[in-house]
């Protein structure tokens, strides 16, 4: 019977655990060589996250040893994520899944390069689908606007946090994006924002509107003196300490805010994203642009606005329907 890794966990320390094996000093180079050729540091994380599972159980089994692995090392390895139970009972969906077994397909790829395999054995191996679901929390103008006035602007908390919002449904950009803004990042003339430190690694320029402009303006000249502290390393957003705003902060900061407007919703951050894409696409807006806006990197990723985009489809509707025109017809 299978061992959870919460119990193997419970034997030994993680690092303790995976510098025990021989797969250790293969992950690590791995890892370092997605830094050296640009890979995100989100794509990073969720590569070593993946990795670190995959190495704890492989211990669990007595493997240590890349050449111990074979293609059927890793089918077994998917029997046990398609079995395996979370604390609250519940299986790892498809989306877990494939986040847990892609990094490892990509791994003996790398290894398989670079020769320390004689061939890649994860070459046509099968992971499940990620389902690209249709985004169904989305927010109307109103809900928003009624969200952004809720922080309380003549605290400095308030301030920022309305700031952080404005900036949040100006550009669509995502919570991490924002954190990771520095001030020399906000053109006031062109009104663009570069985003650096993307998900998918690279940096782009995204428009931002005039309304937005005004609030950055207001909190670089009132809020944020009063949240720096020592030395000013240039972030636009600072916490209490004075030190770089969290992602999961601002999170945690927006979902109090859907909570004082009495939205009955689930999400934060990503609300805005999924609400400005629906309505710009519902506003005539061509999809590509709207990519652009988003930073996917796939044309299909975007494409499920499409299907939520309901306003023009029931406007041609209304006018098109055959019983629409039959009626119109007899009158």
């Amino acid at each position: 019977m299978i061992r959870s890794l919460v119990s193997l966990m419970n034997r030994y320390t993680h690092k303790e655990v995976i510098q025990s094996s021989g797969l250790y000093l293969h992950m690590e180079e791995y890892l370092e060589m997605m830094l050296i050729i640009g890979r995100s540091v989100h794509t990073h994380r969720r590569h070593q996250s993946a990795l670190r599972c995959f190495i704890l159980w492989c211990t669990q089994q007595n493997i240590n040893k890349l050449k111990e692995i074979s293609k059927n090392t890793l089918r077994h390895y998917r029997k046990y994520l398609y079995n395996y139970r979370q604390p609250d009972g519940k299986h790892l969906t498809n989306g877990s899944k494939n986040s847990k077994l892609t990094p490892i397909k990509v791994f003996f790829n790398w290894c398989a390069k670079e020769h320390y395999l004689p061939f890649d054995i994860a070459h046509d191996f099968e992971i499940p689908h990620k389902p690209r679901g249709i985004p169904t929390k989305i927010l109307m103008h109103d809900a928003i606007e009624l969200i952004l006035k809720q922080p309380d602007i003549k605290t400095t908390e308030g301030l920022r946090d309305r700031t952080m919002m404005e900036v949040l449904y100006s550009t669509a950009i995502r919570r991490s994006e924002v954190t990771n803004l520095m001030c020399r990042d906000i053109d006031l003339e062109r009104r663009t924002v570069k985003v650096s430190k993307s998900k998918n690694g690279w940096d782009r320029f995204v428009p931002i509107g005039e309304r937005a402009l005004n609030w950055i303006e207001q909190y670089l000249e009132i809020a944020r003196p009063n949240l720096l502290k020592d030395q000013d390393d240039g972030r636009l957003f600072l916490s209490r300490q004075g030190i770089a705003f969290k992602p999961d902060a601002l999170a945690a900061r927006v979902k109090s805010y859907i909570k004082l407007a009495e939205i009955d919703t689930r999400g934060s951050c990503h609300l805005f994203r999924h609400s400005v894409a629906t309505q710009m696409l519902e506003n005539g807006a061509d999809i590509r642009y709207i990519q652009a806006l988003l930073g996917h990197v796939d044309l299909n990723t975007t494409e499920i606005y499409t299907r939520v985009a309901i306003k023009k489809l029931k406007e041609v509707h209304a006018r098109t329907h055959p019983t629409t025109v039959s009626h119109l017809t007899n009158r």
